[in-house]
């Protein structure tokens, strides 16, 4: 166990470091126990705040930003080990954009639905 937690914080240790290698073993600790820590403080910022908006989405905010640097610096590292440039983690960017601009293209329900009246009533 002492192995996935220091796999963990070596994550955090390195959050700014994007040189050297870090090995798959590391990596897939660092992911499991980053994955379990994140749904634990998502779940007790839900049960301690509930849906009070703007506390809860500050908070998931931060979360995310630390999860997303070093979960980056994390892959970077991964990349090295690999042979591979970092800059391949820009691609993760890319891809992500792509399925965000197809999913946002997709045809709308027809009629109201829970996020309010259907746009295009008004229209025609």
């Amino acid at each position: 166990m002492s192995d996935i937690f220091n796999a963990w914080l070596n994550g955090y240790r390195q959050i700014f470091d994007y040189k050297g290698r870090a090995r798959r073993r590391d990596f897939a600790r660092f992911l499991l126990l980053q994955l379990v820590f994140f749904f634990a403080a998502a779940s007790v910022t839900s049960i301690l705040f509930g849906n009070s908006g703007i506390i809860t989405e500050t908070v998931a905010s931060v979360l995310m930003m630390i999860t997303i640097l070093t979960t980056l610096s994390y892959n970077v590292r991964r990349l090295h080990d690999c042979g591979q440039s970092g800059w391949w983690c820009f691609g993760y960017v890319i891809l992500a954009g792509v399925f965000i601009v197809a999913s946002l293209m997709l045809r709308p329900t027809d009629g109201s639905n829970q996020y309010g009246p259907d746009p295009r009533a008004a229209t025609h």
